[in-house]
């Protein structure tokens, strides 16, 4: 699968370009690197057979090619909203014919356009960024009638981290980020029909921790 669309980026998008060239390495220095290949490749031996992946908050595409490797016979739709981000995971995964990048922002994916039409929906380190109900009702209708949702992301908000690290961004960043516990995430997905399957929780370095949950439609 070779399709590629692009819209225009919403204003917030800079925030995220701007992060773009080091955060590969902030994800290497802060540990989540590590604990999000392991969560993830756990995870995947839980889900089954799928053929079609939509992640969202794809970002540089670190687990959009987890997610090639493990899942070799299926194809992954990725999704951001920042073209910087997008144009590091383009040349990370040039070769595999397997992934198609989006940019847009969540409220402008047309959820008609995807109805049914995929297997698993994954969101690591990115659901802090959306409005659960957005995410809830997009997914309701772009998995199919066994399909299922894979989350990770810190059990608590490192911000200091973020402030450290981007420090002309951390007002900016502090104000976009909305903290969602594991608990939060069960319920909303719940009331969309989707229980919860496999969780497991991780160490990032010697910091926080990190957790993964894994939903089925019910």
């Amino acid at each position: 699968m070779s399709e590629e669309q692009d819209r225009q980026p919403d204003p917030h998008a800079s925030v995220f370009d701007a992060m773009a060239a080091r955060y590969d390495q902030h994800m290497e220095v802060t540990g989540h690197t590590v604990t999000a290949s392991q969560l993830l490749r756990r995870a995947l031996a839980f889900v089954g057979s799928v053929r079609r992946v939509l992640e969202l908050a794809c970002g540089t595409g670190f687990a959009t090619e987890i997610l090639l490797n493990e899942l070799p016979r299926s194809n992954v739709v990725a999704v951001d909203i920042s073209q910087e981000m997008l144009g590091i995971a383009r040349a990370r995964l040039r070769n595999d014919l397997r992934a198609a990048f989006v940019q847009a922002d969540l409220e402008q994916l047309d959820a008609e356009q995807y109805l049914g039409a995929f297997d698993l929906a994954a969101v690591v380190y990115g659901i802090c960024w959306f409005e659960l109900e957005a995410v809830v009702n997009l997914l309701d209708k772009a998995l199919g009638d066994t399909g299922k949702i894979l989350i990770i992301d810190d059990v608590c908000l490192p911000q200091p981290i973020f402030s450290q690290r981007f420090p002309h961004l951390a007002d900016t960043i502090a104000g976009a980020r909305t903290f969602k516990s594991e608990a939060e995430i069960t319920a909303a997905f719940a009331s969309g029909g989707f229980s919860l399957k496999w969780r497991a929780q991780d160490a990032v370095a010697d910091t926080h921790e990190s957790y993964a949950i894994l939903l089925q439609r019910q």
